[in-house]
């Protein structure tokens, strides 16, 4: 076996060969070409020779070379064709070329190589051998990238689909790219244009696709920068290490080089060009220069560059106190291109020694002409002072003066780069701008990014956009779409989910808070809406029916639909009959619902206070039930004549196809409104659900996390939906420390998920235990029959609870009464001596089984508060006691809001029920100046305000009534304005709060168990005492002022361990605020649910915005006070008077007195005087002629 050099040898003779005879074998290469095809399979290729070795340019989109045609010899017309059963005849040369290639194959033939260990190598992989490789440099790869970036007459990269250019590989685009790469990269060699488009197509191309960022994602990589991408001379001249230029010779330029360096080299040929004899080479030195020399010499006909050369060594020679003079000198002589390059270098080489990594080349020049520009324009000299603000330190920090990692730098910096790149897409907007601009778009609205930002390219053709020359900005930013993708992409969510990304945010911004859970309603505009999508909006979170509703919907549309295809008989006719069935069904509940609506209306008529637009949306239900009830039947009559005409006889269903198309839109219609019917209740509220926490020491206090429209809701649904909330705050290390609702909720304070938590639970189960027994079964209890062997008292039924005292007493009585009498003695120890207990039934004598049940009532509930006790639930001293939570492991707090207790206690109020009150001397409070009180606030106007509730129950009316001597009233006042400040008032001190709840609650007590001051213990409370009308109080505020204090004081004992909380942490004025802010984005009108869920993604996301700790903008707005670090506490006092204790008197607020202006002012929900003018009153609808004998039947009958 041969080695390879001997078969290489044999390769490069017969290459050889074929290169001498060329023009030969090209005339006549039949048998030649049919030789090497058996070995290379693919076409030969032209000037291979030219290649590098990098690549043999076989890449993707480029055109293949074509094979060498033969031509026909000069002088001869056509190529003789071989004739058949002969061979041509071969001339000399093709007789070698064959005897040579014959001669390598049978050395290195695969079919002659029987042996496994000798490596077969093909022709190609020889001659391939002959040629080393040379690979890319970085600095090579780096000056590709940066020439493909910039744009040229052959390709521009800003108005290209393709990141990579795509150019065939005889297109010139590549030998300019391949002499850009050696001149900026100072490479050896020069790359071909074959290795260079191989370069990119191959390599380049791959590594950094489209998806990954392309071009960009590259440049970034290799640290190119997009000034130095975008100039067209990136790479700046180096005295130092770059040769100069050779340079004819000249009598003047001899002089100057001999005079400076000594006599220089003569050259061979005085045409030829020759090197100045100073410049650095292996042979020759170049002679120290003196900086007389330079000054003194006639540098003039030299370049720029050779006379910066000259200059730099030159200085060298100096010390650094003559250095300055030597280069004023130089500026002075030289012109402003040669100073201008020596400047360039200096700061070149000043920034390379501070390590600046951003090619600072020619910043100098740059700079220069920008503050010449700037004092032409009679502009202040903006560079010196950016560059002042970033470079010098705030006083005492280490801070610049401008701060870099948030606004205004963002915006700078985006203004640069957006008007020195050719296409927006190379630059991105820095994180600080691109939030502050999502959070403006949010607050102020779309019209707000119109003006800030401009048209832009609107009205501009469409092969400019996205050029930045082009663009028409007040200020460069994003676009409204892409704020509203950035709100799609922020994490929060439009559905009814938990907000996850609101939590981590939460947990971020606070890690070691502890926070309530906050909800609160508010009104929707009902409708029952479907999108072009077919998605439904509008329906109650909490409805079982819509799931259905919706499936059966689906299939209904479905079968209509198919309906308008051909297909078979059978199945057709199937169809038809289902869509007939659903429409006879449809019948009888629109009959049935008509029948409902009419009992409605004639029961909302006959009450006295039905609203009239309540009776005219009634009446406009019936019309278009009626309506509905017409179509349907139509619909049934059109789809039974088209059923008829499917029979056996005529299988052909295309006319019925035809037919049906035209009805498809009205049936279609029909299911969309009758499905709307089907699908109510609609939506009417939505509830809001927000996390606070606990010492509101930042703003904003509380952060959505979740919103669920309804129509009606249960107290079980709110602790469902809580527990879920609460899972995933445990979840994500979040501490809940309670729950704050309304007083609609008010079974959450009553009663737990384990337990009773309230004592009006216990008295209420211990009251419906025996309400329901009789009096032979009371007895049975009671009635003793009998002792056991230990004395203990037997009776028939034994119940536990009665205490066997009780039993042998009642027994010992009979003995000198009868039992009617002894169990009313037995009644009357239930409570303390001097005291009279009340009656099991308001206002109605007791009777013997009214007796009977008192009592066993209340040893039960005594039983029950003994049995508690032991679990460590003391109800003995306590009202309200909150249970520990399955979901959390910890204490969890149930609590009314405040604000709503104080306006139901001002409804109280005005409504008389306390007995001890005269409401006439509030109306004289209200004639007195002094004391503050106006008309609205005492009758009521505004039942939601917080306002006219403080008014009325004022510390002001409380210092009237003391001057005037009500005592009553005065106490009255003063008890609760005391309570309301301890919730809500600045400068009171945690003793201060708690003596004012423990005055409410003792003034609570004083009527519901008199002798709690004598005897505290609870369980002796009269369990037949009513809760309601205590202080002219509803139940639901009793049980809500009683939770709320025994809850806070609880709170007070964890002072030490946690710290106070906050007042207010107790309190849905959260939750109300997001419901004003919500309100204020839509005019103060109510929205639909599709408009809360477009509305809900932006409010959370800013709330999340204005909690988070990294923000890189101040968010502040004009209604609110702006505090980076954390407030104050509470109980601070100020030197300002209490807000509380303040006379704020406003006419405008008191509609008894008439003041100018008011006739202007905006009312919610109400008409303007030109709406009411020009839009009429919608009267009420009228009846159908054909329906009003059925509604006149149903309105006497009741029936249908």
């Amino acid at each position: 076996m041969r080695s390879h050099a001997h078969c290489a040898k044999i390769w490069r003779q017969i290459l050889s060969s074929c290169c001498l005879r060329r023009e030969a074998i090209r005339n006549q290469r039949s048998v030649f070409c049919v030789t090497v095809n058996r070995q290379h399979p693919r076409p030969m290729e032209t000037n291979r020779d030219e290649e590098d070795g990098d690549g043999d340019g076989g890449t993707p989109g480029s055109k293949r070379p074509r094979l060498a045609v033969p031509r026909s010899s000069p002088g001869v017309g056509r190529a003789r064709k071989s004739l058949p059963f002969t061979s041509p005849v071969k001339s000399p040369s093709q007789r070698a070329a064959y005897n040579l290639i014959q001669k390598a194959r049978k050395i290195l033939s695969p079919r002659q190589t029987r042996s496994k260990s000798v490596k077969v190598t093909s022709p190609k992989d020889l001659l391939s051998r002959r040629t080393k490789k040379i690979g890319w440099t970085t600095s090579e790869t780096r000056a590709l990238i940066q020439y493909v970036g910039m744009p040229s007459e052959d390709w521009n990269p800003d108005r290209s689909t393709s990141d990579w250019p795509q150019l065939s590989a005889d297109h010139t685009y590549w030998k300019g790219a391949a002499e850009y790469v050696k001149k900026t990269s100072g490479a050896d060699i020069l790359r071909s244009a074959t290795s260079v488009r191989t370069k990119v197509v191959n390599h380049l191309r791959p590594s950094y696709p489209k998806l990954s960022g392309g071009r960009s994602a590259a440049e970034k990589a290799f640290g190119l920068h997009l000034d130095n991408c975008l100039t067209s001379t990136p790479q700046h001249y180096n005295p130092l290490s770059s040769p100069l230029p050779t340079i004819p010779s000249s009598p003047t330029l001899d002089q100057s080089v001999s005079m400076l360096t000594g006599p220089s080299q003569s050259p061979t040929d005085s045409s030829n060009p020759r090197t100045l004899s100073f410049l650095p080479s292996p042979v020759q030195h170049p002679k120290p220069l003196t900086p007389n020399d330079v000054l003194q010499a006639d540098l003039s006909v030299l370049p720029p560059e050779s006379r910066v050369t000259i200059a730099l060594r030159a200085l060298q020679s100096l010390s650094v106190t003559h250095q300055q003079s030597f280069l004023s000198d130089l500026f002075d002589s030289w012109s402003n291109d040669t100073a201008n390059i020596l400047t360039d270098h200096l700061y070149f080489k000043l920034a390379l020694s501070k390590q600046i990594t951003t090619y600072p080349t020619d910043f100098a020049s740059l700079s220069t002409d920008a503050m010449i520009r700037l004092q032409t324009m009679g502009k202040p000299n903006s560079m010196y002072k950016f560059a002042q603000c970033i470079a010098r330190n705030r006083p005492g920090s280490q801070e610049p003066l401008m701060p870099l990692t948030r606004m205004p730098f963002g915006l700078i910096q985006y203004q640069i780069d957006f008007y020195t790149c050719t296409n927006v897409q190379q630059i991105k907007m820095s994180d600080d701008f691109r939030r502050f601009q999502d959070m403006m778009e949010i607050e102020l609205g779309q019209r707000f990014n119109r003006l800030f930002r401009g048209p832009g390219w609107s009205g501009c053709p469409r092969d400019v956009w996205k050029n930045p020359l082009e663009a028409r900005m007040n200020v460069a930013c994003v676009s409204h779409k892409t704020v509203q993708n950035d709100v799609a992409k922020s994490g929060s969510t439009a559905t009814t989910d938990i907000q996850e990304s609101a939590l981590k945010d939460l947990k971020t911004a606070n890690p070691k808070g502890r926070f309530w859970i906050k909800l609160d309603g508010t009104d929707l505009k009902p409708a029952l809406q479907e999108s072009t999508k077919g998605k439904w909006n509008g329906d109650p979170e909490i409805n079982c029916q819509v799931q259905e509703l919706r499936s059966e919907y689906d299939r209904r549309v479905s079968v209509v639909a198919k309906l308008s295809t051909n297909q078979n008989r059978s199945l057709f006719e199937q169809q038809l009959t289902s869509i007939v069935d659903d429409l006879d069904k449809d019948k009888e509940w629109l009959q049935d619902f008509l029948t409902k609506t009419i009992n409605v209306y004639r029961k909302k008529s006959e009450t006295p206070n039905t609203s009239e637009e309540t009776l005219k949306g009634l009446n406009w239900e019936i019309v278009e039930i009626s309506n509905f009830i017409q179509q349907s039947q139509q619909l049934k009559d059109i789809y039974e004549d088209l059923l008829r005409l499917i029979t056996p006889d005529n299988p052909d269903t295309r006319t019925v196809t035809t037919r049906h198309k035209t009805q498809e839109a009205d049936t279609r219609r029909y299911l969309t409104g009758l499905f709307k019917k089907k699908r109510q209740p609609a939506a009417t509220h939505v509830l809001v659900i927000m996390l606070s926490d606990e010492e509101r020491k930042r703003k904003p206090y509380a952060l959505p996390v979740q919103f669920i429209p309804y129509h009606s809701l249960r107290d079980q649904w709110i602790r469902d939906l809580t527990r879920k909330l609460k899972e995933r705050m445990a979840f994500h290390g979040l501490t809940v420390v309670g729950t704050v609702t309304d007083g609609e909720f008010s079974t959450l304070r009553t009663r737990g998920e384990t337990r009773p938590l309230h004592i009006w639970q216990l008295v209420h189960d211990a009251r419906d235990s025996v309400s329901r027994m009789k009096k032979d079964t009371l007895k049975k209890i009671l009635v003793q029959i009998g002792v056991n062997v230990e004395g203990t008292p037997v009776t028939e039924i034994e119940d536990p609870a009665i205490p066997p005292t009780v039993i042998t007493k009642l027994h010992n009585l009979q003995d000198d009464m009868d039992f009617t009498d002894a169990i009313h003695h037995i009644r009357k120890d239930l409570i303390p001596e001097g005291y009279t207990y009340h009656t099991w039934r308001a206002h109605v004598p007791e009777s013997e089984l009214d007796m009977l049940r008192s009592i066993v009532a209340t040893y039960r509930f005594r039983a029950r508060i003994r049995e508690l006790q032991r679990e460590g639930v003391d109800f003995s001293r306590h009202l309200y006691v909150p249970e520990v939570d399955v979901s959390t492991g910890q204490v969890h707090h149930e609590r009314e809001d405040h604000n709503h207790i104080l306006k139901r206690i001002a409804k109280h109020t005005r409504d008389g029920g306390h007995t001890d009150i005269d409401v006439r001397r509030f109306d004289e409070a209200m004639k007195a100046p002094e004391a503050n009180l106006t008309h609205a606030a005492l009758v009521g106007e505004r039942k939601q305000s917080v306002g006219d509730a403080e008014r009325l129950l004022s510390h002001a009316v409380k210092k009237f009534f003391l001057k005037k001597g009500y005592a009553a009233e005065a106490e009255y006042v003063k008890v609760i304005a005391d309570w309301h400040e301890a919730s809500d008032g600045r400068g009171l001190s945690q003793s201060a709060r708690k003596a004012a709840n423990e005055a409410m609650l003792n003034y609570i007590l004083d009527q519901w168990m008199p002798w709690h001051r004598e005897n505290g213990d609870l369980s002796m409370i009269d369990i037949n005492r009513r809760v309601e009308g205590l202080c002219g109080f509803s139940r639901e505020t009793v049980i809500g002022i009683t939770t709320n204090i025994e809850s806070q004081e609880a709170r007070r004992l964890l002072n030490p361990a946690h710290g106070p909380e906050h007042p207010r942490a107790g309190t849905t004025d959260d939750v109300e605020c997001f419901f004003a802010i919500l309100h204020s984005k839509t005019a103060g009108q109510p929205v639909t649910l599709k408009d809360f869920k477009q509305w809900w993604r932006k409010l959370v996301l800013q709330f999340r915005e204005r909690m988070a700790t990294d923000r890189p903008f101040y968010y502040w707005s004009l209604n609110e006070r702006y505090k980076e670090d954390e407030y104050a506490s509470f109980d601070v006092a100020t030197d300002e008077v209490p807000r509380l204790h303040q006379l704020r008197f406003r006419r405008r607020e008191d509609s008894s007195i008439i003041a100018a202006g008011r006739a202007f002012l905006p009312a919610r929900h109400r008409p303007t005087l030109r709406q009411r003018l020009y839009k009429f009153a919608v009267g009420l609808p009228p009846v159908p002629e054909n329906w009003q004998a059925h509604v006149q039947h149903v309105l006497n009958t009741g029936h249908s």
